[in-house]
């Protein structure tokens, strides 16, 4: 997936490693019910995150791991839904272009159903639709 912001790679790439950022573009209640409840990372390679949150009423935790920290140009992590999924990857390549940002984002999710991999386009969209919004 690509997207352009218009901001400075810098707080792109900062935005995926601040607690408080990531609860309101990563969660954003105005996409769906759904409210961070607690948001913990150690932001270097080898460290470990938890988002927890509360979805259409129910607990909802992702985990992983980041592989690769490159500001502001890469970002590596495992990333897993708990209870739902094995780890996957998101790889995010951030770069400077026509006065913003353009980001690739690559989450390899193996191998999976059509929907599954429609529903991550969607939920990563929305997310990066709330992220350009917090942006600006």
């Amino acid at each position: 997936m690509t997207y352009f912001f218009d901001a400075a790679p810098e707080d792109v790439f900062d935005a995926w490693l601040d607690p408080d950022l990531i609860a309101q573009w990563m969660f954003d209640p105005g996409y769906r019910e759904q409210r961070a409840e607690d948001i913990q990372l150690d932001a270097r390679v080898g460290g470990s995150f938890t988002f927890k949150l509360s979805r259409d009423g129910s607990p909802v935790i992702y985990t992983g791991t980041f592989v690769e920290i490159s500001r502001p140009a890469r970002l590596v992590l495992t990333w897993q839904v708990v209870g739902r999924d094995r780890d996957t990857v998101v790889d995010v390549t951030i770069e400077p272009r026509d006065g913003g940002t353009f980001l690739t984002l690559v989450h390899r999710l193996g191998v999976v159903p059509d929907r599954i991999v429609e529903e991550v386009e969607q939920d990563w969209s929305a997310d990066f639709t709330s992220l350009a919004r917090l942006l600006n």
